[in-house]
């Protein structure tokens, strides 16, 4: 079996992070307060602001900065296949990145489903 060759990147995602679109920024703020609520340890709490940061800025890039509830699933597709095919990121890394950012959606259906119209 052939060894996947994996590749490392280093980002500026708070660069970038200054750039997103007002509301993402705003949901995400609102996210890590829940995240902090659920009594998750501070290294998991970098981690998702981070994965979020990343994901948020590919939205801006590929997506021209739509509102997380506007995106729909051929986007997450569109930005798995980045994941995968262009940034050459392992299998490991590629499933943090979708828990996260599935972490996120399920926050918003199960949390803020009744108030995602106020962003």
């Amino acid at each position: 079996m052939a060894k996947r060759h994996i590749e490392y990147h280093t980002y500026n995602a708070s660069e970038a992070w200054e750039h997103v679109n007002k509301d993402n920024k705003s949901l995400v703020k609102e996210y890590m307060e829940y995240i902090s609520a659920t009594d998750k340890s501070p290294d998991t709490k970098n981690s998702y602001f981070h994965n979020l940061k990343l994901f948020f800025q590919w939205v801006m890039n590929e997506r021209d900065n739509k509102f997380f509830a506007e995106l729909k699933k051929r986007d997450f597709m569109s930005w798995l296949f980045y994941l995968v095919d262009t940034q050459r990121l392992s299998p490991s890394r590629v499933r943090q990145l979708r828990s996260t950012v599935s972490s996120l959606a399920n926050f918003c259906e199960n949390v803020l489903a009744d108030c995602l119209f106020l962003y």
